[in-house]
């Protein structure tokens, strides 16, 4: 995919790395010099902390937790301050995914809250990617997918499937807001967190947190995700990144 060494103004004003320490981090931090860290593999720690193992299809998520499903109605926006912007519809569905590179998401939805389209697009110059329609039977179930690529904004190649695809429409959406390489989510009504373990994990600013990494979500009063703080369990080195709605 094309990049463009100019970033869109809306993006590059919106977007910023936290690295100051506060009290959350130097918690986290404790929490690994000691050696009470838990091994991906050992979630009987974590529950005899008072953690509760979630489901991770209740979550919207890339390779970060988005927020909880059904949490974003009502929202315009959300920024995940050095990672990604969203922008949300007034049914909380995801219309558009921008990073600091110069590609973009946008996403279509019916009535019936099913996404319909999705389409990967370049922001300068102006041009389209690949574009996927979804067509559903009247009881939700994936009928058809059509996929078109394009060159220079103009349509190479379309190839539509309409056999041999079980999928319903709630599996369409898991696909494009569903990480399915995070390990289990563990919550802790008490702390008000949200934990998960990641391998190696790179990201669009150049960012690379090697190794394992323990994912500290703080949760706030609505159910919405404040902020996170991820720690390598090897180097210990941090990421801090903040949430914010509008």
């Amino acid at each position: 995919m094309k990049l463009h060494s100019i970033i869109p103004i809306l993006i590059v004003s919106s977007f910023s790395i936290s690295c100051n320490s506060n009290a959350k981090e130097n918690e986290v931090k404790k929490s690994v010099d000691s050696g009470q860290n838990i091994d991906i593999s050992n979630s009987k720690a974590l529950i005899k902390e008072g953690y509760t193992v979630q489901s991770k299809e209740d979550f919207l998520s890339d390779n970060l937790l988005i927020a909880k499903k059904n949490k974003l109605k009502g929202y315009n926006s959300l920024n995940i301050k050095g990672h990604r912007l969203y922008k949300l519809d007034k049914r909380g569905n995801i219309l558009e995914k921008h990073d600091i590179s110069n590609n973009y998401s946008v996403y279509s939805y019916d009535k019936k809250n099913r996404l319909v389209k999705s389409e990967n697009k370049q922001h300068t110059t102006d041009e389209t990617y690949y574009k996927v329609i979804y067509k559903y039977s009247q009881t939700d179930s994936l009928i058809e997918i059509s996929t078109t690529k394009y060159k220079d904004s103009k349509p190479t190649e379309t190839v539509t499937k309409n056999k041999e695809i079980s999928l319903h429409a709630n599996d369409v959406r898991s696909k494009h807001f569903q990480n399915n390489r995070s390990s289990q989510v563990f919550f802790n009504p008490e702390k008000s967190e949200l934990v998960t373990y990641e391998d190696e994990m790179i990201f669009c600013c150049g960012e690379i947190m090697k190794g394992k990494n323990k994912l500290t979500y703080y949760i706030n009063e609505d159910e919405l995700i404040d902020s996170l703080i991820i720690v390598g369990l090897e180097k210990g080195n941090r990421m801090k990144f903040i949430y914010e709605y509008e």
